[in-house]
Parts: structure tokens; C-alpha cells; sequence
């Protein structure tokens, strides 16, 4: 399993929004995969080629189960953040930022926190963080549309 804290830069936090398109969609995949695999949408695929996915430690923004780590096994679901009913809350979001122990680090403790995906995603997350007295910033990967 990937460690993030072993990252170059522990004050820079990147965090990747799923992707409705995902691996059981494509072809017969097991029933749990690990995150960064199972979201095949071209947000992720620009974020596991980009220089920042190597440099930086990164979280997956999922809709159905909030930040979990790339390595986070999923099963298939269809939920989206702005609405859809089980949707992850932002209680529950909220209480990750700032207590929840991703694999040695707390999103909390990131000085810079940058958000890859889309303004939607981005206008709900930023209120949340809001919330949690954090900034989040949008950032485009080069190339990205």
C-alpha cells in the first residue's frame, strides 16, 4: 500500500474528485478495486499521469464514501455529490477534514489544500472547508479541458 505522507512536499495537498466512469463499466473487474483504479474518467486518468501525483500526497473525493486514500478499495456505486440521496454528507465531511487519520495525516494539517475537478464539486467542497477554517483551491492539470 502507497504511503502519502513519504511524499516530497507534506504542506501541499492535492484532493482528486471520482469519476461517474469507472472500471466495472469497461470490463468484468472483482467487486472491490482500489480507488485510483476503479475511477477511469479522464479527471483521473490526467491526475495519475501528472507530475503532482508523484510530488504531492492525494486524496480521492468520492461522492458516496467523502476523501479516502488512493489505494481505498470501492465497490460499484452511482451516486452524485449534488444529488443524489446517499450521498456523503457534509457532517460527514466535515468531521473527516478535521479528525479523520488518513494513513498518518489529518487533511487538516495541510497548509494548501487543491481541489482537481469539476466547479461543482469545487463550490460544495470550498463551503466545507469553509466551515472547517480551510481554504481549497481549484487546480487545472495541464492539458485539461
Amino acid at each position: 500500500m502507497e504511503k502519502l505522507v513519504g511524499r516530497t512536499n507534506k504542506n501541499v495537498l492535492f484532493i482528486v474528485s471520482c469519476t461517474r466512469k469507472k472500471i466495472w463499466g469497461e470490463k468484468n473487474a472483482p467487486k472491490y478495486v482500489p480507488a485510483k483504479e476503479a475511477y477511469t474518467g479522464s479527471t483521473m486518468r490526467k491526475w495519475l499521469k501528472s507530475k503532482e501525483a508523484k510530488k504531492y500526497p492525494w486524496l480521492i473525493f468520492s461522492s458516496k464514501y467523502g476523501f479516502i486514500e488512493p489505494d481505498h478499495p470501492i465497490r460499484n456505486y452511482d451516486i452524485h455529490f449534488i444529488r443524489s440521496p446517499g450521498a456523503v454528507s457534509e457532517e460527514t465531511l466535515l468531521r473527516q477534514i478535521l479528525y479523520h487519520d488518513f494513513d498518518g495525516f489529518k487533511i487538516a494539517d495541510f497548509s494548501r489544500v487543491y481541489f482537481v475537478g469539476s466547479e461543482d464539486y469545487f463550490r460544495k467542497l470550498k463551503s466545507v472547508f469553509m466551515r472547517a477554517g480551510m481554504e481549497v483551491e481549484i487546480y487545472e492539470l495541464p492539458g485539461e479541458d
